[in-house]
C-alpha cells in the first residue's frame, strides 16, 4: 500500500513558520498570509512552476500597505532569500512529493490548500494544449465580450428549455432545429418583421407562378370530391 502523503495545508504552515521571528507566536493576519504565499511560491517553483518571482510584488506589497510593521516578524526582509531557503527545505524534507499547489490561503483562520497530482496535471495540460488558440482571453476581453459559461447556460435554459423541455414532448433533430429558429426570431422580437418577409417572399413566388406552401390559423373545409376538389376558407 502506498505511503499517504502528509496534508499540503499542514505542509504549507510548517514551512511558512520557518520564515518567523517567533514560530511558536500567533503572527499578525498580514505575516501569516504573506509567510504563506512564499511557502506557496518556494513549493510551486521547486517543481518547476510559477513564474517571475518579480511578478508576485503586488501580493505582498498589498498585504504590507494594510501592515508595514509586518516585516518585524519576519527573520528576514530579503524577499529572495527567504524564497530560496524553502525551496531547499522542500527539496530536504519532501523531495519525492509531487504535487503542485493551485490555490493556498487562510479562509476563516485555518490553512487551507488545493493540489493536484502529477497524474491528474498531466490530464489538465494534455486537454488545455490542444485548445490554447482557443483561449486568447485577453483579446476577448479587449472586445468586451464574454467568457464565462453562465451567460450560454441561461440561453439554454430560456431559448431552448423554455419551449422544447416541457412535459411530454420529444422531438426529432430537424423538427427541433427549425422550431428553434423561429425562437429565436421571437425572443430577439424580429417577429413581425419575420412575418413581413415570409409573406412577401410567398407573394413574389405567386407572381412568379411559384407553388406555395400556405400556413394560416384561418379554418378550411373541403367540398366537392375527386378532381374537383376544393379547400374554402370559413369565416
Amino acid at each position: 500500500m502506498p505511503e499517504q502523503l502528509r496534508k499540503m495545508s499542514e505542509i504549507m504552515k510548517e514551512m511558512s513558520e520557518t520564515l518567523l521571528r517567533h514560530p511558536r507566536r500567533v503572527p499578525s493576519s498580514e505575516a501569516a498570509h504573506v509567510a504563506l504565499f512564499f511557502a506557496n511560491v518556494a513549493w510551486n517553483e521547486s517543481m518547476g512552476l510559477g513564474n517571475p518571482r518579480e511578478s508576485y510584488r503586488n501580493v505582498w506589497e498589498t498585504i504590507e500597505a494594510d501592515n508595514p510593521a509586518l516585516w518585524n516578524e519576519f527573520k528576514t526582509n530579503d524577499i529572495d532569500a527567504m524564497i530560496d531557503k524553502l525551496i531547499r527545505y522542500k527539496k530536504a524534507h519532501y523531495p519525492d512529493d509531487r504535487r503542485r499547489i493551485l490555490t493556498c490561503g487562510i479562509p476563516e483562520g485555518k490553512v487551507r490548500v488545493e493540489w493536484l497530482n502529477p497524474a491528474a496535471l498531466g490530464s489538465v495540460i494534455g486537454y488545455v494544449e490542444p485548445r490554447v488558440a482557443m483561449m486568447d482571453y485577453a483579446a476577448w476581453r479587449e472586445q468586451d465580450l464574454v467568457i464565462a459559461s453562465g451567460q450560454v447556460e441561461g440561453a439554454v435554459r430560456h431559448v431552448l428549455g423554455q419551449r422544447l423541455d416541457c412535459a411530454g414532448m420529444r422531438w426529432i433533430p430537424g423538427r427541433a432545429e427549425a422550431l428553434l429558429h423561429l425562437r429565436c426570431i421571437e425572443i430577439n422580437g424580429d417577429w413581425e418583421a419575420f412575418i413581413a418577409w415570409s409573406d412577401q417572399r410567398n407573394q413574389q413566388q405567386l407572381r412568379d407562378y411559384q407553388a406555395v406552401r400556405i400556413r394560416s390559423n384561418f379554418q378550411f373545409a373541403r367540398v366537392g370530391g375527386g378532381s374537383q376538389e376544393w379547400r374554402i376558407w370559413i369565416s
